[in-house]
């Protein structure tokens, strides 16, 4: 779409921001476009110029929500560079606009309110041109204390600013639902599968400081994914059997990653934050041939960019305590070009298993709302 939107305006060429490994679908995309392609990654856009891009009038952000966060050093840059070149045309692409919270979308309103053509709505109330004013003006809040230091929390949507919190919105991001457009997309159907591994101690108690803000080092709940591992690999042999794959798997941590992709073995390709975008593109292409039967990836590494629909079944070992993460992972199966019913399929192991996945989804259900 934003490929069609710069030919559409009879642009050639584009400046793109986005995540390394996806440069190469960019470069393939364009060219069918007949539009040239400058790709800079995220994680070397501090290193440019800003004199470097006045040539450029059209620039894309992929994967937006990678620059949430107003603190770090790749936000920064983006916003600098921004801010010195304006171009003509910003088009923020992102298919989690809120990944966990309300205040992810402070920074990405930010940036299209700075259209020199005024076109993009409302301006920013004078209230909310700092981070933590805006959090404070449309978020519930908490005060918390943690190793002896008070702190602010911010919580879900005020109610009673939610209609101005849409208001705001409009005008600045155009959403599209699945239901909404892709009419003649399959059903997805989810399917929990209990694992009999019992209860990994500290897995609660990771998560309720994982919730409240506090530091946490995933211990338990890479303990609870590799303990779910054998099952996982098992699960999915079966799967293979009764309807011959392709299959993809996804798990949070590498670990079990690797445990599942070699106890399944045969045609599977494992994929991590380490695999390099070549590699990564090669298994996409083999995969959709038919050529892969499994892939095994990591929710961080494989959750975004890629169409992998040859496949109708997708089978979570465990999940990201950021629920679009597996929001984002289910749609790689489940988007256009998809001819057949597809499964999710949640391995839970426990209780606490079981009302995590319940809590995340809940979460995912308040994001909606803000958004709709």
């Amino acid at each position: 779409m934003a490929l069609e939107t710069a030919r559409r305006v009879g642009v050639k060429r584009v400046l793109v921001f986005g995540p390394k490994f996806l440069s190469l679908v960019w470069r393939d995309e364009a060219e069918e476009f007949g539009i040239d392609v400058e790709y800079i990654p995220y994680s070397q856009v501090h290193k440019v110029k800003p004199e470097s891009l006045t040539h450029q009038k059209f620039w894309i952000l992929e994967e937006a929500h990678a620059i949430k966060s107003p603190t770090t050093r790749r936000t920064k840059a983006v916003v600098n560079l921004l801010k010195r070149n304006l171009p003509e045309r910003l088009i923020l692409l992102t298919g989690t606009p809120i990944k966990n919270r309300v205040p992810d979308i402070w920074t990405l309103i930010g940036m299209v309110s700075l259209n020199p053509f005024k076109t993009s709505g409302l301006p920013l109330p004078e209230e909310c041109r700092r981070f933590q004013s805006f959090c404070r003006y449309f978020c519930v809040t908490e005060r918390k204390t943690f190793g002896g230091r008070s702190f602010e929390k911010f919580l879900g949507l005020k109610p009673s600013r939610l209609t101005e919190f849409k208001d705001l919105l409009a005008g600045k991001m155009i959403r599209f639902k699945a239901r909404d457009v892709l009419t003649d997309l399959p059903d997805l159907v989810e399917k929990g599968v209990r694992v009999n591994v019992g209860e990994t101690p500290g897995l609660e108690t990771e998560y309720l400081r994982y919730v409240n803000g506090q530091k946490t080092d995933s211990t338990a709940k890479s303990l609870s994914a590799l303990l779910k591992a054998a099952t996982t690999a098992e699960y999915v042999k079966n799967i293979l059997e009764e309807e011959g794959g392709p299959v993809l798997v996804f798990t949070d941590h590498i670990n079990s990653a690797t445990q599942i992709a070699t106890s399944i073995a045969g045609k599977v390709a494992l994929i991590t934050g380490a695999t390099p975008a070549e590699k990564r593109q090669e298994c996409v292409r083999h995969f959709q041939e038919g050529r892969l039967k499994v892939i095994v990836a990591t929710i961080g590494s494989f959750s975004t960019g890629v169409t992998l629909h040859a496949a109708r079944h997708v089978v979570f070992n465990d999940l990201s305590w950021v629920p679009s993460d597996n929001l984002q992972a289910v749609k790689r199966i489940h988007r256009i070009g998809q001819k057949a019913t597809a499964m999710a399929h949640y391995m839970i192991g426990s209780k606490t298993d079981a009302h995590i996945v319940k809590t995340l989804r809940q979460k995912m259900r308040d994001i909606g709302e803000a958004l709709s």
